[in-house]
């Protein structure tokens, strides 16, 4: 049986990673002159996110927020762009304090960060292991990670999204009804449920507008994967306890999707 395309954006990013003890961040500054700035979009508008809204769902607003959060920073990184932490910092964080009215602390960012990156390359599966949350919480979020691992069809390089969030959606609507989960539990599950569905449009719709041909087939689709396991795996390694504010999750899960972004556009070849 041919491997699907997910299994071998897996091997590939695991080959990656491990060998590089995820490094330093380059930065479009300390880059040749001559390297192409590498502007990313997604190719719809705030209103057509409506598209991955599940009324149903009491945190909802997380997953919007969150993509409004990926928006603004690109925008925020400007026309050339800036790769690395404290960049993509600076921006999340003026950005949750003008619309959201929070104020990320940039260390809290950081940490997150340096806690959940090292697990990119086994898609994050242990950042589960070392939450805080009870067994029984961690098996939904297991089921988050599972479904994006599922998400590549063996014929085409992204799946549908219409299948994928439909597997969200039924994941919410067994946690929305399960008696055995405390208040905090259900906000968290249901928290890192929506950032998964609000990012995986975000990511299927992504375009590379300077020069795609640059790119090949197979790095552009391991851009998408980077952002969609880097939102979840961002999002997951925040939960630090009941105290945790919505535009806090939505914050975690941009910077680490934006890290994961960068680490693929300019430290994978192709």
């Amino acid at each position: 049986m041919k491997m699907t395309m997910w299994m071998m954006a897996m091997v590939v990013t695991g080959m990656f990673f491990s060998c590089q003890h995820y490094p330093e961040l380059v930065t479009v500054e300390s880059m040749p002159d001559d390297e192409p700035a590498v502007v990313i979009s997604t190719g719809i508008m705030y209103n057509e996110w409506m598209e991955a809204a599940n009324p149903l769902n009491p945190y909802d607003e997380v997953g919007y927020w969150h993509n409004r959060i990926l928006v603004d920073t690109e925008s925020c990184r400007g026309v050339r762009q800036q790769a690395g932490d404290v960049a993509v910092t600076h921006c999340i964080r003026q950005f949750v304090l003008t619309e959201l009215g929070v104020d990320l602390s940039q260390q809290e960012l950081l940490a997150v960060l340096e806690s959940v990156m090292p697990e990119y390359d086994n898609l994050f599966i242990q950042v589960v292991e070392n939450s805080v949350l009870e067994e029984y919480v961690k098996h939904y979020l297991r089921r988050i990670l599972e479904t994006v691992r599922g998400y590549g069809g063996e014929n085409n390089w992204w799946g549908s999204y219409d299948e994928f969030k439909q597997a969200i959606q039924q994941l919410e609507t067994e946690v929305l009804h399960d008696p055995v989960l405390s208040d905090w539990e259900r906000k968290a599950v249901l928290s890192v449920s929506s950032v998964a569905r609000y990012s995986g449009l975000y990511w299927m719709n992504l375009e590379i507008e300077d020069n795609p041909a640059a790119f090949s087939k197979f790095k552009n689709f391991m851009i998408k994967v980077a952002g969609i396991s880097g939102d979840i795996g961002g999002a997951i390694g925040g939960l630090m306890d009941d105290s945790v504010t919505l535009g806090e999750i939505a914050g975690h899960a941009a910077a680490s999707s934006a890290r994961c972004r960068d680490s693929v556009i300019y430290g994978m070849p192709g």
